[in-house]
C-alpha cells in the first residue's frame, strides 16, 4: 500500500464537527434534553414557588423580582457570552456570570446554561454554580425556618422601607409604613410571618 493510497485524516476541527449530531435549532438538540426539561421544571417550581408566596404575604414582593429581573439579566448574558465565543470576541467574565447567579438569577442562569449549551461542561464552573444554588436553597430554608424570629422580621420590615416609593405599586403594604418610623416595630409588620 502505497503512502498516497492512504486516507488522510481530516484536521481536528472537521472530525470534531462529523463526530456530532445534526442540530435542528439553537438549544434544541436530542442530546440532553432530558437535563433540559429537569432544569426548566427546576425554575418554574422555584419561582412560582416565589410568586406564590409573594401573593400570600409570606415574603416580600420585591424578593420575587429580583429572582425573576436577575433570572432574565442571566438568560441574557449567557446568550450574549455564547454568541461572542463562537465569534472570538472579548468574553464576559465567569465572575459576572456567578455574581448574576448569587444576586438571585441563578434560574435563568441554570436556563442559559441549557437553552444556549454554555458553561455546562466546565467543571471548576459548574461546581461554583451549583455551590451558589445550594446556598440559595439553604439560605431560604433558614428564613423560612426561623421567620417566626424577631430579626427575620425586622429584617422584612426595614427592607421595605428602603423601596423608593414610586416603584412600589399603588396600596402596597410598604406605602403604609413612613420612613420615618424606621426601625419599624414588630406589630407593624405587612408581612404574615
Amino acid at each position: 500500500m502505497s503512502v498516497s493510497a492512504k486516507r488522510q485524516r481530516p484536521p481536528a476541527r472537521e472530525r470534531d464537527r462529523q463526530s456530532r449530531p445534526p442540530r435542528n435549532e439553537p438549544g434544541l438538540s436530542r442530546r440532553g434534553s432530558g437535563a433540559t426539561v429537569a432544569a426548566l421544571m427546576l425554575v418554574v417550581l422555584v419561582l412560582g414557588g416565589l410568586a406564590i408566596a409573594s401573593l400570600l404575604k409570606l415574603i416580600p414582593w420585591w424578593l420575587t423580582d429580583v429572582h425573576l429581573g436577575m433570572s432574565l439579566i442571566a438568560f441574557v448574558a449567557y446568550g450574549l457570552d455564547k454568541s461572542k465565543a463562537q465569534r472570538g470576541e472579548w468574553r464576559t467574565p465567569e465572575a459576572t456570570l456567578h455574581f448574576f447567579a448569587l444576586a438571585g438569577g441563578w434560574p435563568g442562569a441554570l436556563m442559559g446554561q441549557r437553552v444556549f449549551r454554555h458553561k455546562t461542561s466546565k467543571v471548576s464552573f459548574q461546581v461554583m454554580f451549583w455551590f451558589i444554588v445550594v446556598l440559595h436553597g439553604a439560605a431560604w430554608t433558614w428564613l423560612i425556618a426561623h421567620r417566626d424570629s424577631p430579626i427575620v422580621k425586622r429584617w422584612l420590615t426595614a427592607t421595605a422601607l428602603y423601596i423608593p416609593h414610586s416603584f412600589l405599586p399603588s396600596g402596597s403594604p410598604s406605602t403604609h409604613v413612613a420612613f420615618a418610623s424606621y426601625p419599624a416595630p414588630l406589630s407593624s409588620s405587612p408581612y404574615r410571618l
